[in-house]
């Protein structure tokens, strides 16, 4: 039997979805006697994975072909089931079924419309807009339409396969997510929400995955040893044989705090492994990422396939709307006050509504009147921030509030900013890094802080920089 031949009938016995071009490189080189050490290296895959990929592989074809199937044994098997056909073919058998207008080849159960699965979310499960801890509920949902209907456009219709969400503490990336789930849900067979608020290992993430699909071999999976880069390979094996839209939420918390360039934590480079194999290789899932903080390398990723949303704060007419949903009556005057100075981050908004409800009776301009400033869970939003940079980076945002205006990047001078800055190249890596970090401004290549932000700094620069 040829090769060509053999392939025809695997194109026959299997669906689409059961074979993939890796699986197309191992069987055929080995039908040519290669070994799985010459298969890895011609595929550029891990020979531990592609001897995994194999095994599995070998296994589907036993099923199909309805008799064990082995690397050693493919012409035997192969030239067998030819020999079976051409039997079957000239001596038929009667067919005593009952005529059911079944379709060749179908299962009668599998011939209606798929069970539709329920969103599976993982721990810790995000906040409902019901809740009373939230800072979004469903009438200000409405305010983020704009960035929840292009977010569902990159997704169903532009089939977008990694999406990052990006934005500061409080913004609004979680819920938007949460959001857009309900949007786009019938679109998927599963949908999976996992938390990495706890910094979980990838392996954790692994595990989570072959447990919710219910239709993925994990205990195979389980009974080997797998490492690092083959669970992240057969990870993209299942966002390529299904249709799963993988949702990790806090993406900030598996790169490195106070270190330049957002790059993985020790142990945690397989996500950074996954999102660079998710970029390369075809999937029919999307990955969509919220995060402070933008992932190494990302930025050089965007393409037609491959996106980034910034998640701006509300506008003055949003924050005066919001404000309203929130039971705080006030013009448009002062809401584009509050607006620009907490730059319309929702979460700041919603911890001044319920002071100003509690200390003021719901009266916006007696706390204005009394100065606005940073109360105190706002202070720990910022505060998380702030302890996750570098100590070139806190020098920097000393230094930027102390500045009346924006600045333009080739007026700041590094003796000036601090002696953690020896460079101009440490100072464009310390921007960079403070901008995907979304902590400065920089429109026109000039850079600022927001006045809320900047406030804190500058009653804080003592502070940070003795942290140097």
């Amino acid at each position: 039997m040829k090769l060509e031949e053999a392939l025809e009938v695997i194109d026959t016995a299997l669906a689409p979805d059961q074979i993939n071009t890796l699986h197309q490189t191992i069987f055929c080189m080995a039908w040519q006697g290669k070994t799985y050490e010459e298969i890895a290296e011609a595929s550029q895959y891990d020979f531990d994975y592609v001897k995994h990929v194999g095994h599995r592989f070998w296994q589907i074809l036993s099923e199909a072909l309805s008799q064990k199937v082995t690397k050693r044994n493919l012409h035997v098997v192969f030239r067998r089931w030819k020999a079976n056909q051409l039997h079957q073919r000239n001596h038929p058998e009667p067919d005593l079924s009952p005529k059911q207008g079944l379709v060749k080849g179908t299962n009668p159960i599998q011939t209606g419309h798929p069970q539709r699965l329920p969103t599976i979310y993982c721990s810790p499960k995000p906040l409902s807009p019901d809740s009373s801890t939230n800072h979004l509920n469903h009438a200000s949902l409405s305010l983020i339409s704009s960035p929840q209907r292009t977010l569902a456009q990159w997704i169903s219709g532009d089939q977008c396969c990694l999406i990052t969400l990006l934005g500061q503490a409080g913004i609004g990336k979680t819920i938007l997510a949460q959001q857009l789930i309900r949007d786009v849900q019938d679109e998927f067979e599963h949908i999976i929400f996992y938390s990495l608020r706890n910094a979980p290992v990838f392996a954790d993430l692994f595990e989570t995955i072959l447990n919710a699909i219910p239709d993925v071999p994990s205990t195979n999976l389980r009974s080997l040893p797998l490492s690092m880069d083959v669970m992240v390979c057969t990870l993209v094996e299942i966002l390529q044989n299904h249709r799963l839209l993988l949702v990790l939420d806090n993406y900030e918390m598996v790169l490195q705090s106070q270190q330049l360039g957002n790059l993985y934590r020790p142990s945690y480079d397989a996500y950074g492994y996954l999102l660079r194999l998710v970029d390369e290789l075809p999937t029919k899932s999307c990955l969509l990422l919220t995060s402070r903080e933008c992932p190494i390398g990302l930025g050089l990723r965007e393409s037609r396939l491959v996106r980034s949303y910034q998640l701006p704060g509300f506008t003055p007419t949003e924050t005066q709307h919001y404000f309203e949903h929130l039971g705080i009556p006030t013009s448009l005057e002062l809401a584009q006050s509050i607006s620009e100075y907490y730059g319309g981050n929702p979460l700041a908004l919603k911890i001044i509504a319920d002071t100003v409800r509690t200390l003021f009776d719901g009266h916006l301009k007696e706390w204005l009147n009394q100065g606005q400033g940073n109360i105190g869970p706002i202070q720990q939003m910022i505060e998380q921030q702030l302890n996750r940079l570098a100590p070139i980076e806190r020098q920097l945002m000393a230094w930027l509030s102390n500045q009346s205006q924006p600045v333009n990047v080739s007026d700041i001078h590094l003796q000036s900013v601090g002696d953690q800055i020896d460079s101009s190249i440490d100072l464009m890596n310390a921007l960079q890094s403070l901008h995907m970090r979304s902590l400065i401004c920089i429109h026109q290549s000039r850079v600022s802080l927001l006045p809320y932000l900047k406030d804190y700094c500058s009653q804080s620069t003592n502070r940070m920089v003795s942290q140097t």
